[in-house]
């Protein structure tokens, strides 16, 4: 198993770690093994081994027997960790001999409707008392072939996060770009820092003083608080940092921090024991919280929710929650992404949605795609051209982009102006990730076709993605995959939605004539 982990110091220091060729690799496939595992691993490092790996959410019933999960996917491990002599500084392969990667449009598990009813179910059992907050996800899937690694390092730099891993093994890789912190030690010093409350960049400005989602952190914050008191020194369990807003290119997230002194003795094993998995992802009361996860959730997690971390020689460890984490299924060309957000009374269905939507925003970053703006040219008059100036700061701050001012936007259009004087163009403005323009501009005819074209009806809702949705990109494959799959002579393809409601076609705008 080879690894790759993007860990942040407590300084604030991010340092890659790379581990290959483990001497050993201790798996665990049942819940019996998962403890034996965790004892092994924690003795080969009381003994100068290195230990890096991950745990599944579906080995929390090895924990405590009232923890309910789905039956674990197929042939995937429960605990898997390589012991290493040392890890390596870098990553041997220059990043050009790197495969490319390519994959599909995401399709999720389930529909707005389906989500909304599950959303409403929970708030029925909130209401009833069964819980306060309960985490919900589902799951992104797509096609997938060429380098999870390479994929992994686009990701990286967009989602820019502090606990980001990298896994390979025989079958399979685990590519997480996760921004929590389960818990890391150092000697009889144990560290937490739960992440609940979500709010895009755009909207930022609210989360520190949203109700619903101080109220969702601090329940979590109390839940850790009584999970390391089972395992740490009377008196010494303390917030030192409660709803503290952490800004990311994509998201902003609200995090806490609860330390304590561990009791004697305390190992890896019973650290595991006391927190597993992590109340952000569960709710609570936790097990409360978990049955209603398997009664809801169509399926096992996997290592998405569970922890990926390593261990140094003498046991100080550091784990993250796998959140923002995906899974390539390589024997079936598969790729998986795990997304929620946690539900209480308060919660509405429309608002949880859109949560789940900013948070999926990191995975835009796939295909390192440069903003778009289709623009006007006559005589060397620009058409519109505020609005297109104001569309592409609102993706520029949204997706984290670099800086843009209005006025280096206005100087872009006016040089590129000054070349064509005359005659009427379609102009495609680019904007990449290094913060530089490219424009490119195509004569337009001014005679209008006026021959009717045949368009076709999409047989197909457009799928979800948050980034057709909100933003003009480089990013076609959804629309190119649509019009392929059409007759050759279809002059284009009308969408919709999974409300029915027509939006656009594959090239164009929609205008409707309505009564005349």
């Amino acid at each position: 198993m080879n690894i790759i982990l993007d860990f942040a110091e407590c300084s604030g220091l991010r340092i890659r770690r790379v581990f290959r060729e483990p001497r050993q690799c201790l798996i665990a496939r049942s819940l019996a093994e998962v403890r034996p595992v965790l004892r092994q691993v924690a003795q080969a490092c009381q003994t100068g081994a290195y230990a890096a790996g991950f745990v599944a959410y579906e080995a929390a019933a090895a924990f405590d027997t009232a923890a309910l999960t789905h039956s674990p996917l197929n042939d995937f491990p429960l605990v898997c960790f390589g012991l290493y002599d040392a890890p390596l500084p870098g990553w041997e392969e220059e990043s050009a001999s790197i495969p490319e990667a390519s994959k599909g449009p995401w399709q999720l598990s389930l529909t707005q409707g389906a989500y909304t009813q599950a959303v409403d179910t929970l708030r029925q059992a909130i209401a009833q008392g069964e819980a306060y907050q309960m985490n919900l996800t589902l799951r992104l899937e797509s096609t997938f072939s060429g380098s999870s690694l390479r994929l992994y390092e686009q990701l990286r730099q967009v989602q820019d996060a502090d606990f980001s891993a990298w896994l390979s093994w025989t079958g399979g890789a685990l590519l997480s770009l996760s921004p929590e912190l389960f818990f890391e030690t150092h000697g009889n010093r144990i560290l937490t820092r739960p992440m609940k409350g979500t709010a895009s960049p755009e909207n930022a400005w609210n989360l520190a003083q949203c109700p619903k989602n101080r109220a969702e952190n601090i329940m979590i914050v109390d839940l850790l608080r009584n999970d390391l008191a089972r395992i740490a020194l009377s008196g010494s369990v303390a917030v030192t940092d409660l709803c503290r807003v952490e800004a990311y290119p994509t998201v902003h997230q609200m995090t806490s921090t609860v330390t304590a002194s561990l009791k004697p003795d305390t190992d890896l094993e019973a650290i595991f024991s006391a927190l597993f998995p992590c109340g952000s992802i569960t709710g609570a009361p936790k097990w409360q919280a978990m049955r209603w996860i398997k009664q809801l959730e169509n399926g096992p997690r996997g290592a998405y929710c569970g922890a990926i971390g390593w261990i140094r020689p003498g046991g100080d460890a550091q784990f993250n929650v796998p959140i923002r984490t995906l899974w390539h299924d390589v024997p079936h060309d598969r790729l998986r992404c795990g997304v929620g957000s946690g539900i209480t009374w308060e919660s509405q269905a429309p608002a949880e949605w859109a949560e789940i939507a900013t948070k999926t925003r990191f995975l835009e970053g796939y295909a390192s795609v440069d903003l778009l703006e289709t623009l006007r040219l006559d005589l060397g008059l620009w058409e519109l051209p505020h609005y297109h100036c104001r569309r592409l700061l609102h993706s520029v701050q949204a997706l984290g982009f670099p800086a843009l001012t209005a006025e280096r936007f206005t100087e872009a259009l006016d040089r590129f102006a000054q070349q064509y004087p005359t005659g009427s163009y379609r102009v495609r403005l680019r904007y990449n990730r290094q913060g530089n323009f490219h424009l490119e501009g195509f004569a337009l005819s001014l005679t209008l076709q006026k021959t009717p074209q045949p368009v076709w009806l999409s047989a197909h809702p457009f799928p979800f993605d948050p980034q057709t949705m909100r933003h003009k990109t480089t990013e076609r494959s959804l629309y190119d995959a649509v019009f392929s799959s059409q007759p050759t002579r279809c002059f284009d393809v009308l969408l919709w939605n999974e409300r029915g409601e027509l939006t656009e076609f594959t090239r164009g705008n929609l205008v409707l004539r309505k009564k005349g």
